[in-house]
């Protein structure tokens, strides 16, 4: 015990933010770059790296995609990229990542053997990491290894396919409030005939929103078990077979409103006819106005002590916190990663009146929950840096 108690002023010391440390004649201190403080022992600053680094044209050539171990889970973008013979392994946010594409050029700003991203709309630090170990070539998307019906575990038990898209459908979920995007495809496998079957729920990834296209022919492999068959497209196979350097988004990749599917499987569920008031897709007949819950809806969710939005009209609270003020502070809040005792001191600084931030923050989204355009435009700004 007395050991332990004789090492806590030097742990103190080497974990003290330097901002807290008085400097000192003679002894080097490592410059402060505001939540990017970092010591030689963590790892370096990425502003220092822009600030003294040297400009490079690179190559992504690798591109890794994960997810955090948290009861929520982020997804972390990481890449490899070549510039000057040698290969730079970044974690870093890309803006706007739906363009982003296996192959495609890259400014990087290099400082040893540090790098920092420099393309898009502007450098987002947010989570940046230099990596030592880079991503492998090509396209690793481990978000769905843990599922038994994801990709992962689809390519070692699946038989390889081929799907052809040759229509999407759009259907509501979650009682009218969401939509999704179901693709009928033509199916041929490894061996056998042809047939048709509806993968329903296809989400592109960022790096494949160029294929999410009617006439794609993309890799898939069809599982068969006892629950079933299922189809799992594979959408990094696809990029990497046709990377689309410059190629944009197309329509259908775009975010359906009011459900984020952006960390589900690829596509599953081969087989049968998607119905439940599935129709073609058209841009022109989208509703004008969000649906009402309907009223089985609402009995079976009080069942289960979910209480429903009241009305859309305007509150006490969203009169004291407006919808422009909710969404500065709430972006803010996330992309910063503001603990919690933080959040009610900067929501204050915005402007909002103490105590009202809980308030306000919870009867914004119980109004979200009832209005997929408000819910689709706050999705919008929120994946936004």
């Amino acid at each position: 015990m007395q050991v332990i108690d004789e090492a806590q002023p030097a742990l103190r010391r080497l974990f003290i933010d330097k901002r807290d440390r008085p400097r000192q004649s003679g002894v080097a201190t490592t410059a402060c770059s505001g939540r990017y403080l970092l010591s030689p022992l963590f790892g370096p600053d990425p502003e220092k790296i822009r600030d003294r680094g040297t400009l490079s044209p690179g190559v992504i050539i690798g591109i890794e995609v994960t997810l955090t171990n948290d009861e929520h889970p982020d997804r972390l973008d990481a890449y490899a990229v070549e510039a000057g013979g040698v290969v730079y392994g970044v974690r870093q946010l890309l803006s706007p990542v739906e363009k982003v594409r296996l192959g495609m050029p890259v400014q990087l700003r290099i400082d040893g053997k540090h790098a920092v991203i420099e393309w898009g709309d502007g450098v987002n630090l947010t989570r940046w990491k230099s990596l030592g170990d880079p991503p492998v070539r090509g396209i690793s998307d481990g978000r769905d290894n843990e599922r038994k019906d994801g990709l992962f575990v689809a390519r070692k038990k699946g038989a390889a396919a081929t799907a052809k898209i040759l229509e999407f459908t759009e259907r509501t979920v979650v009682f009218g409030l969401g939509r999704v995007t179901d693709a009928r495809c033509r199916i041929t496998p490894s061996e056998g005939a042809s047939f048709e079957a509806v993968v329903p729920k296809v989400v592109a990834p960022f790096y494949a929103t160029h294929l999410m296209a009617v006439g794609a022919v993309l890799p898939a492999w069809h599982v068969k078990g006892m629950m079933g068959e299922r189809l799992i497209l594979d959408w990094p196979a696809a990029a990497e077979a046709t990377p689309g350097i410059g190629v944009p988004p197309t329509p259908e990749s775009a975010p359906r409103a009011g459900i984020l599917f952006d960390n589900a499987p690829t596509g599953w569920g081969a087989g049968g006819d998607a119905t439940g008031g599935d129709r073609t897709v058209s841009r022109d007949d989208a509703p004008a106005s969000p649906p009402a819950v309907p009223a089985y809806a609402a009995s079976l969710m009080s069942k289960f002590g979910v209480s429903l939005p009241t009305g859309t009209g305007s509150t006490e609270s969203e009169d004291v916190v407006p919808w422009e003020l909710f969404v500065k502070v709430n972006h803010h809040i996330e992309w910063n990663e503001l603990r919690r005792g933080a959040v009610e001191e900067y929501a204050v600084s915005q402007g909002v009146p103490p105590g009202e931030w809980k308030i306000a923050h919870k009867r914004w989204y119980d109004r979200m929950g009832s209005d997929m355009t408000l819910m689709t435009k706050f999705g919008q700004i929120m994946s936004k840096p």
